[in-house]
């Protein structure tokens, strides 16, 4: 089993798309979320204010920043609370309206990962941003079977769309996303049902709980 971001992929998203449905305009979308992404050491995070200040946005910390672990965070900006995050955030939130949905569609055919940013009243728009393939994480997944692996899956957190572009580049044989990290743990031990030894390669924080799972992480 291996991670996706920073393992099969580079780790360092940029971010491609910009997409703002208040009426501050892309500018006051990014001014928004690189205040909120300013405190988080999260690799999209780092995309986000590096693609703001590369606009010469002037980006400060927002107070009261708050992570969802897994899903976001939420913090206070021009005295008002906001949440940003993933599509998971969203559908608990029970704010996804048609045309965010469309959007989110079309990013995720894509291969694109989105962050969301709202309040409580409606969403304020969406961030698109990709990550590229290591180079030599193709060659590493042959490499593994030629070692007599029987099989390799991609557990991660991104929806999708973005792992199944993973995964056609890389030649796994499965993935499963949109997980918790809490999620990583309960497929590690559903492999070992099925294949009684399994390895786990991950980095950060929240591969963790999945590493110490395996039987060797």
């Amino acid at each position: 089993a291996v991670d996706k971001t920073g393992t099969l992929a580079r780790g360092e998203p940029a971010v491609v798309e910009v997409v703002s449905w208040d009426d501050d305009g892309e500018t006051g979308l990014l001014e928004r979320v690189a205040a909120m992404e300013a405190r988080s050491d999260h690799p999209l995070a780092r995309a986000i204010v590096a693609y703001a200040k590369a606009r010469g946005i002037a980006v400060k910390p927002a107070p009261d920043f708050k992570i969802v672990q897994g899903k976001g965070a939420t913090a206070m900006f021009g005295g008002e609370l906001y949440w940003l995050g993933s599509h998971r955030l969203l559908e608990e939130r029970g704010q996804e309206t048609p045309a965010v949905h469309e959007q989110l569609e079309a990013m995720s055919r894509q291969g694109r990962t989105a962050v969301l940013v709202g309040d409580d009243t409606h969403v304020c728009g969406l961030i698109g941003l990709a990550d590229e393939v290591r180079p030599e994480s193709k060659a590493m997944v042959a490499r593994l079977r030629t070692a007599g692996i029987e099989h390799v899956v991609m557990l991660t957190g991104d929806n999708r769309g973005t792992a199944e572009n993973i995964a056609r580049e890389t030649g796994v044989d499965e993935i499963v996303a949109e997980l918790l990290p809490e999620d990583k743990v309960g497929a590690i031990e559903r492999l070992l049902t099925k294949y009684g030894t399994v390895g786990m390669v991950g980095d950060g924080v929240n591969d963790a709980p999945a590493l110490a799972a395996a039987t060797v992480g």
